[in-house]
């Protein structure tokens, strides 16, 4: 099919304001915070815009390497204006199971060489987006999750609190185990001791502070503060061969309900 006049413009219009790449901190990062043998197949990209606080820490890459399989301050289609700068301040670990993106406007915040966050294949994150490991307890992004704009992942408190009757403090930090599939509404907190399930769904400005897998299943809907069940049974569409299809059918049919054939695997249609 032919491109309209319209479609070709909005492409050079998308292409012309994309951030170009930072040739400088692309090797830096780079060359700083793997081994030689990743770093000069340039696995990482960066983007202009990014502050590098510390690369004290290292990054591991725990997957084929591929050129710019991770991205840092990446323009996407739908994009929202950054509140604050990207940083990165990594004196622990970060690790990397596959393809990654942060959009603009991101915090990575590792404050301890303990420190460690894992992030699963293909995962995305969407701007102003904060992870924040203050202890030894890891944060854990499952595969193919996405993380919607303004939320923060924190595993400590950054003080302690005393039981006045029994005089008992609790840790400060815990673990955090985000499942694979999840789909992280937009302004979501979450905290210390969170687990999800596979193909969770969290509405938009829930708080997350247990573990939800002891009563909940995969493809579960959870909101509210703090976050507890909504409705289970309910899968998020990632495969965009599948959305697009959905879109062409609701533009035609915006009245109607479209119904999944019997026949059609429910997990291949949703997959990515």
């Amino acid at each position: 099919m032919k491109m309209t006049i319209n479609e070709i413009f909005g492409k050079l219009e998308f292409f012309f304001s994309s951030r170009k790449l930072n040739l400088y901190k692309t090797f830096y990062l780079n060359f700083r915070s793997l081994p030689f043998p990743q770093a000069i197949k340039f696995p990482i990209y960066v983007y202009e815009g990014i502050e590098i606080v510390s690369l004290k820490g290292k990054i591991v890459i725990n997957s084929p390497i591929s050129r710019g399989m991770i991205k840092f301050g990446c323009k996407t289609k739908f994009e929202l204006i950054p509140t604050h700068k990207s940083r990165i301040f990594n004196n622990g670990t970060i690790e990397f199971k596959g393809n990654a993106s942060f959009s603009n406007g991101f915090l990575l915040y590792l404050s301890k060489l303990e420190s460690k966050i894992q992030i699963g294949i293909d995962c995305f994150f969407a701007e102003n987006i904060s992870i924040v490991s203050n202890s030894e307890s890891a944060i854990s992004i499952g595969d193919y999750s996405r993380i919607a704009y303004n939320t923060t992942i924190n595993n400590s408190d950054f003080h302690f609190i005393i039981d006045k009757e029994s005089r008992k403090i609790s840790h400060n930090s815990d673990v955090i185990q985000i499942g694979k599939n999840n789909w992280i509404g937009n302004g979501v907190r979450i905290l210390k001791r969170t687990t999800t399930p596979d193909k969770t769904i969290v509405t938009a400005n829930a708080i997350l502070n247990k573990n939800y897998c002891t009563s909940m299943s995969e493809g579960s809907i959870i909101g509210g503060m703090p976050a507890k069940l909504i409705k289970d049974g309910q899968y998020r569409v990632f495969s965009l061969k599948s959305e697009k299809m959905l879109n062409d059918f609701f533009y035609k049919n915006p009245s109607q309900l479209f119904i999944l054939d019997k026949d059609i695997d429910i997990n291949e249609f949703c997959k990515r």
